[in-house]
């Protein structure tokens, strides 16, 4: 048909539609974009994304609201269409996309809902593992609700432990209430400050720690139960990091579980299950954070929605659970998938954290220079300021690659290069790095001092990393050490 036909076609059936007051709003965009009524289509494909979002379809629902946004650029509603574009995005697991949609839906907005929109669109930033951009947004946002911001993981470790005397002068009651009778502001700061604390989580942990204990105070002092489950739980995990705070995370994730109960929600339960995940990977409990991280991914996948965050910790959690128990043949049944859909969705964070932290999976397929390949270009695509656990974790590829390859020359080389950045970063404060750290550099120094001619100062390493190990006295560390 020729295209005066075909669109005279398009509004026929259009108006019959309409006529019988048909709700297939799908096909009355259709027709209506057909017949070139652009105001109308869009309308119609707003009703349309909303539909498929009802329906757990966000990938449809946002290639709908982008119909309507495309179709209908000056339309009054475009404000409400771009942030429900954002939302869709950012439930459709596609963090980088979500976090320029709020930023976008930002501009037109008015004061106080340009300052939630940035929020979001920070911690989606932050999420995706895009960390340059998440966290120059989340440095604006925190000042303009009277939160400041640590300039180095030395003074947020300083803040972290003024904010527990607070918290343990303080402690854990509460007056409950309702959201709406907390003023937004406080909501607003809140919130602020669990975005930092979980979008930090596990990239610089002092940090991030230093806000989940702020968190957690300012939500004991609103009152408002769901933010205060959460605290907990989170800063409970937080605790199990190093045994001079466990005494008191094991009442904390007591508490994180009968209030968990109390909200009610899969997604109160499902974060006590990661904060016990995170604990008990911490404390080399792995049978115990692998059936915490499984029980958590099932409940996000099964019941909640908006959840990335959750889901990347759950994921990462079984993944080092079943890595320490050797389980490497289901690691590496699951790394490929895993992989392949954080690079479609552009979730870098995830993307990253398989190709370094989970890389044993190249080196137990023999293939150790595809697996130095995989994680030097992920970590190509990540923030080169500061040193991160990611920065922690290409180390640790490097060095044990190296080791693999029977270079222990080369291996020793990777753990000094970045050694001066990984002491700055407070990293070797978190029990579990500290371990491992002195575990890798034993090896190294054993394979220096086995490959060449006697050098005392190698085993001289090795006996000292050993004793450091000792010094932990953890049921997990301690066979290392010996």
């Amino acid at each position: 048909m020729g295209a005066d036909a075909l669109r005279l076609v398009h509004g026929r059936m259009a108006a019959v539609l309409v006529a019988r007051q048909s709700d297939d709003c799908e096909a009355l965009f259709d027709h209506f974009r057909g017949a070139g009524e652009a105001a109308l289509a869009a309308a119609q494909a707003a009703l349309a994304a909303g539909k498929a979002s009802a329906a757990l379809a966000f990938d449809r629902a946002a290639t709908f609201h982008r119909h309507a946004l495309e179709l209908a650029p000056a339309d009054r509603r475009v404000p409400v269409w771009r942030e429900a574009l954002a939302d869709a995005l950012a439930n459709a697991a596609r963090p980088a996309e979500a976090a320029v949609e709020y930023l976008r839906a930002a501009e037109d907005a008015s004061p106080s809902r340009r300052v939630e929109l940035q929020r979001r669109a920070a911690e989606q930033f932050l999420t995706g593992g895009h960390i340059d951009e998440g966290l120059a947004l989340i440095r604006r946002v925190l000042s303009s609700v009277g939160v400041s911001f640590a300039t180095t993981p030395r003074m947020a470790a300083v803040r972290l432990i003024w904010r527990r005397v607070r918290l343990w002068g303080r402690g854990l009651t509460f007056a409950p209430r309702a959201p709406a009778d907390i003023d937004d502001a406080t909501l607003m700061r809140l919130d602020t400050c669990w975005a930092a604390g979980a979008g930090l989580a596990l990239v610089d942990v002092v940090s991030a720690c230093d806000f989940i204990a702020q968190h957690l105070h300012m939500a004991l002092d609103a009152g408002e139960v769901s933010r205060v489950a959460r605290g907990v739980a989170l800063e409970s995990s937080a605790r199990n990091a190093d045994w001079p705070f466990r005494r008191s995370a094991t009442r904390m994730a007591r508490l994180s579980s009968t209030l968990a109960e109390g909200v009610g929600t899969p997604q109160a339960r499902a974060t006590d299950l990661l904060a016990d995940s995170i604990s008990a990977n911490a404390m080399g409990q792995w049978a115990r954070a692998r059936s915490s991280s499984q029980a958590a991914l099932t409940l996000l996948r099964d019941e909640c929605v908006g959840v990335t965050w959750e889901i990347n910790i759950a994921q990462n959690m079984l993944i080092w659970a079943l890595m320490y128990l050797g389980e490497f043949t289901d690691v590496s049944r699951r790394v490929p998938a895993l992989l392949a859909d954080a690079r479609r969705r552009g979730n870098l964070y995830l993307a990253t954290e398989i190709c370094t932290r989970s890389n044993i999976v190249w080196l137990t397929a023999d293939q150790p220079e595809e697996g130095e390949r995989e994680a030097l270009e992920a970590m190509s695509r990540w923030s080169q300021k500061g040193f991160h656990r990611q920065h922690y974790s290409l180390r640790l590829v490097r060095a044990q690659t190296a080791l693999y390859r029977g270079d222990p020359a080369a291996a020793w080389r990777a753990l000094r290069e970045q050694e001066a950045g990984l002491r700055r970063s407070m990293l070797l404060q978190v029990q579990a790095f500290r371990v491992e750290s002195s575990y890798l550099r034993a090896r190294c120094a054993l394979a220096n001092a086995a490959a060449g001619p006697a050098d005392r100062r190698f085993l001289k390493v090795a006996r000292a990393s050993a004793r450091r190990i000792a010094r932990e006295r953890m049921p997990w560390s301690d066979p290392l050490g010996l």
